[in-house]
């Protein structure tokens, strides 16, 4: 029986290691049409499930953990917003995205060959993944607590999870049986650790100790103690001698494996240790800190010889590329990025950042058929509303903008940024029509009037400044005394600006050639995070930190209406219908937008499908639509009347963009549908797994148009679902 258990195993392994030789020819070659992917026989005869169609746009939130192959081809990472992403590190792009924890993903690990990854959750499940096919086993009841660590074995037989309460479990990962059970931390459980031939594990918890374990057998071989306060950071050495350990102390241990005596620590960090790896060649330590440092350590002398400082980034997490001589490090943010350092120069020689373009500013043309999207750090995109394509990216400013407004004639916009001149575009040729000299630091906003004739910008310098667009001349300068942040948005007929930021309560009308207040508009409790005019120029509409929204009469300073709990946290951005006044769009922290009868203080509808924070709104003039831009990367239409989406559309590096609707059918960049995988029946495919069936062109402008309906574009993504999957299983 055990020699057929073992046959069984081995048959099991050969069909993976030729699904994955499968997957890998799939990615190489994405001209081909042909369905790669072949389904279990039983998806025949299951009942029909809706895919979802999945944009790769990089982790939204601060990474957990991090994990590499031991064949250096593939990296996994954990992150706060739910998700796991998997990495080619050939080509520094997403595979796939993997959700199904509810709650924050805190540990991740992968084993040798990239196959699988074991994965655990603040919602006291730990999963396990093939990488390959995105499927999921899920251990429901792994825990009684939040689960805070986890490792899988090299040969994926065995896995380790540890959780709040100081339970470790070792698990059986080919029976999904529960093989020990183990409670001897008294803390939470925050690190764990196989050895390199899988039959010991180590523990290190929240009760500063750190604990050897039998895998097998599941006792206790030894017991490290000499922390003074919380580990949260163990690993073995490559020879398995000797055991390191940090954490909340600010010192890295090391230890003899077999007595438990220590032998030698490491000074020098200056907050909580989160990670620690011993290079392969047993020469280096590296760890990672809150203090914003990863630090190289000798591990003959315990000194610290190469500090890598991180700005702005205070959590990180660490691993290697097996059997080279380079280290990969993760460095948690908001926006996370990876760096690859080659250890014997000591340089850089990949650096992988988040791949998407986030919208910060968004205009429709006057018509409503184009739409300007911009923000630092990125090019400039001009979307056709009509097909859902980009039609350029424009470097108009050297480090992205951070104001835009489109020019009345449809064909043009001005933009200002950090470099202290203002440009003046056409969008259909990309070329500068115009530059306005004169600020002497960064432009922080920019507004036209309705004419477009004229239009101001106020900058870090403290000044307002009013320009005349067809000479380029400067009409009007005066300085005023403003709080950091500030903006200011023109009046449209008349000759007066509003100005206001987060670092100041107050909204103020100001006369735009003396410079003179007109009008104070008080009544926010926290700074102003939005505003706007509204296009008949009598009203003016804020929203704040305070999570108020506030309708004014521009004339008189009166407050007309106000809802004062519009988003749980803050006002993070808010438009104004261009045709009634008393509809209002608001958009939060959380990624929920909500349409506003403002008048009688009403939520007319939410729209959700957004993750982050709301940057911009705007509706469109012609249509009853609107875009919202997002933290998340993507920029969506949505149709007011149902509510729902009309495109979603998105620019990354290089030039690529797509543009997707919700029925799952898209145009985009020859590269660009790399960007989208479809989760089905949960299994993750890409769009070469169908061969690019999705990409229609004419049914995303029918869609754009409203010439076809929402059920006949589902019937033909059923169609195609069904077709290609039946094939694929009918062909096994």
């Amino acid at each position: 029986m055990f020699q057929s258990l073992l046959l069984k195993n081995y048959v099991f392994r050969l069909l993976i290691s030729f699904s994955f030789f499968c997957f890998l020819s799939c990615a190489q070659q994405p001209e081909k049409k042909e369905c790669k992917y072949k389904p279990p026989k039983k998806i025949l005869n299951s009942p029909y499930v809706t895919p979802e169609f999945l944009i790769q746009t990089g982790h939204l939130s601060k990474i957990n953990a991090l994990a590499i192959s031991d064949n250096n081809k593939f990296m996994v990472t954990a992150s706060m917003d739910l998700t796991m992403k998997l990495w080619n590190l050939q080509d520094s792009k997403e595979l796939k995205t993997l959700k199904a924890h509810k709650n924050r993903v805190s540990a991740i690990d992968i084993n040798s060959d990239g196959k699988y990854i074991l994965s655990g959750g603040w919602d006291k499940k730990i999963g396990l993944w093939n990488a390959e096919t995105g499927q999921l086993k899920f251990f429901k009841k792994a825990h009684r607590s939040n689960v805070y660590a986890v490792a899988i074995s090299s040969d994926a037989k065995l896995g380790l999870s540890g959780s709040w309460n100081g339970n470790i479990k070792i698990w059986d990962l080919t029976t999904e049986k529960k093989l020990h059970s183990i409670y001897e931390h008294k803390g939470c459980v925050t690190s764990l650790a196989f050895n390199s031939d899988n039959t010991l594990a180590l523990s290190g918890s929240r009760d500063n100790t750190i604990i050897l374990w039998d895998v097998i057998s599941g006792t206790i071989l030894n017991r490290y103690e000499g922390h003074k306060n919380q580990v949260f950071a163990v690993c073995f050495g490559p020879d398995d001698r000797q055991i390191f350990s940090g954490g909340l102390d600010k010192i890295i241990n090391c230890w003899d494996l077999k007595t438990a005596k220590l032998i030698q620590t490491f000074k020098g960090h200056d907050g909580l240790i989160t990670s620690l790896h011993v290079t392969p060649d047993n020469k280096y330590l590296f760890s990672g800190c809150t203090d914003k440092t990863i630090k190289k350590w000798n591990l003959k002398t315990a000194q610290a010889v190469k500090d890598y400082p991180i700005q702005n980034n205070s959590a990180f997490t660490i691993d290697f590329f097996k059997k080279t001589p380079s280290v990969m490090f993760a460095i948690g943010s908001q926006f996370p990025s990876y760096i690859q350092v080659d250890l014997s120069s000591e340089k850089i020689v990949k650096h992988i950042e988040r791949d998407v373009h986030v919208g910060y500013k968004v205009a429709f043309s006057p018509d409503g058929s184009k739409c300007i999207v911009g923000g630092p750090f990125r090019p400039t995109s001009i979307w056709d509303m009509t097909s859902g394509k980009q039609l350029r990216a424009i470097t108009d400013q050297k480090d992205g903008i951070y104001s835009l407004d489109m020019h009345s004639d449809g064909k043009s916009y001005i933009s200002s940024g950090a470099d202290s001149i203002i440009r003046w575009i056409n969008f259909e040729t990309g070329q500068t029509i115009k530059s306005f000299a004169g600020h002497k630091s960064s432009i922080f906003s920019i507004s036209f009037d309705k004419s477009g004739k004229t239009f101001a910008s106020v900058g870090k310098d403290q000044t307002i400044r009013i320009w005349d667009t067809e000479s380029g001349k400067e009409t009007c300068l005066f300085k005023k005394r403003m709080p950091k942040g500030t903006v200011g948005v023109l009046h449209p007929h008349e000759a007066s600006i509003v100005i206001g930021g987060h670092s100041n309560k107050e909204l103020v009308l100001l006369n735009m050639k003396t410079g003179k207040e007109i009008t104070k508009f008080s009544g926010h409790k926290k700074g102003i995070s939005a505003f706007t005019i509204s296009p008949c120029g009598k009203f003016l509409l804020s929203g704040s930190l305070d999570r108020q929204i506030i309708l004014w009469d521009i004339h008189s300073g009166k407050k007309l209406h106000s809802i004062k709990i519009a988003h749980p946290r803050s006002v993070s951005a808010i438009a104004m219908h261009p045709q009634n006044s008393k509809l209002i769009l608001s958009g939060g922290l959380n990624g929920e937008i909500k349409l506003w009868d403002i008048e009688k203080q009403k939520t007319l509808k939410s729209f959700k499908d957004h993750v982050g924070i709301i940057t911009a709104l705007a509706f469109n003039p012609k249509k009853q639509a609107f875009i919202s831009t997002c933290h998340d990367g993507k920029q969506i239409l949505w149709d007011i009347d149902s509510g729902e989406k009309i495109l979603t559309f998105v620019s990354f590096n290089q030039g690529h963009w797509i543009g997707l609707i919700p029925e799952g059918f898209y145009t985009a960049s020859e590269k660009g549908g790399r960007y989208l995988n479809i989760i089905h029946a949960n299994r993750t495919y890409t769009m070469d797994d169908f061969g690019n069936r999705f990409m229609q062109e004419d049914l995303v402008v029918s869609k754009l148009s409203g010439t076809i309906t929402g059920s006949s574009l589902l019937k033909n993504q059923k169609q195609i679902i069904n077709t290609l999957i039946n094939i694929g299983a009918k062909s096994e």
